[in-house]
């Protein structure tokens, strides 16, 4: 028997005509990587009305403790060098972005972390109005972190984002109105507003939902690191970003790898879609709490061996 692939033809087929749509993979990289700058983010914020923010933020930015004076007010040495990551989950958009800034800035002790994850759902008002840009400004340009989006597939948006999804790749995507402009993915299983778990039910061809939401985002705030919560939107995306070098993926928290079984159908799905240069736009894999310690030593003996960078 054939061995299967992850993706079928027609479903690599609509991947590509979606990703064809906006421009194709270069027109993506540029984009979005031109709206990572601090200056062009300042600017558009200007105009949305957001720039207060930054403006304090910047000088907030100038009161925090600095890593090297700690050390040396401390007499902190390194004998063996090693690789450690501060994360807070649950950053949730430009206020409380700043609010922790002020905070930490007025404590004078406390190191900010070097990475953010965000479960705000990218709804039109938050992509667009200026909430998320000013976040990624605070974070990113003024925090030197990485900020973490998360796409939600049940999150509201206008109709014309999953008629133009449908026009584009042929998918039929199942939707229920919310009013006269809304609508949402219609969820048969978990049910909640969002799909329950952040995302976790993906059905039918809905992870091109996933993949829209996230090209979008990137074309307008240059955001370029998401959260991603299913095994279909892993495989899509992982296919889909093999040529977007900007982009990059953390597995959830929510779906996350329990077991040794589902770390190696991971890597699996992570092989079958490398970049030219061997490595995948999956830079984070979160292992999930039932699992040993025993078991998360052998995940990192398996990923060694998988020759993954």
């Amino acid at each position: 028997m054939e061995k299967l692939k992850f993706l079928s033809k027609d479903e690599m087929k609509a991947i590509d005509a979606l990703k064809s749509s906006y421009g194709g993979a270069r027109k993506i990289n540029e984009t979005a990587e031109q709206k990572c700058f601090y200056e062009y983010r300042k600017k558009t914020l200007e105009k949305k009305g957001w720039a207060r923010f930054l403006e304090e933020a910047e000088n907030l930015v100038n009161k925090m403790p600095k890593l090297e004076k700690y050390k040396k007010d401390n007499n902190i040495k390194i004998t063996k060098k090693g690789v450690a990551t501060t994360q807070v989950s649950a950053w949730q958009g430009a206020k409380p972005s700043f609010h922790c800034l002020k905070r930490v800035a007025q404590e004078g002790n406390i190191f900010l972390p070097k990475e953010m994850i965000s479960v705000m759902a990218l709804t039109d008002d938050y992509v667009y109005g200026g909430d998320l840009l000013t976040t990624l400004a605070i974070c990113e340009n003024l925090m030197g972190a990485k900020f973490c989006s998360t796409s939600f597939v049940g999150t509201p948006l206008p109709k014309k984002r999953f008629d133009y999804i449908s026009k584009i790749t042929g998918a039929k995507i199942e939707t229920n109105d919310i009013d006269q402009n809304l609508s949402c993915l219609a969820l048969k299983n978990q049910g909640t507003t969002f799909g329950n778990l952040c995302g976790v039910e993906v059905g039918n061809d809905n992870h091109l939902v996933y993949l829209d939401s996230i090209t979008r985002t990137a074309l307008e705030t240059g955001a370029s690191f998401f959260l991603n919560p299913n095994w279909s939107t892993i495989a899509s995306a992982c296919y889909y970003a093999r040529d977007i070098r900007n982009f990059s993926f953390k597995v959830s928290m929510f779906l996350s790898v329990q077991n040794l079984i589902q770390f190696r159908m991971l890597l699996n799905i992570i092989r079958e879609y490398l970049r030219r240069d061997k490595t995948s736009p999956v830079c984070e894999i979160n292992l999930g709490n039932a699992m040993s310690p025993e078991k998360f030593v052998e995940s990192h003996n398996l990923l060694k061996k998988s020759a993954i960078k």
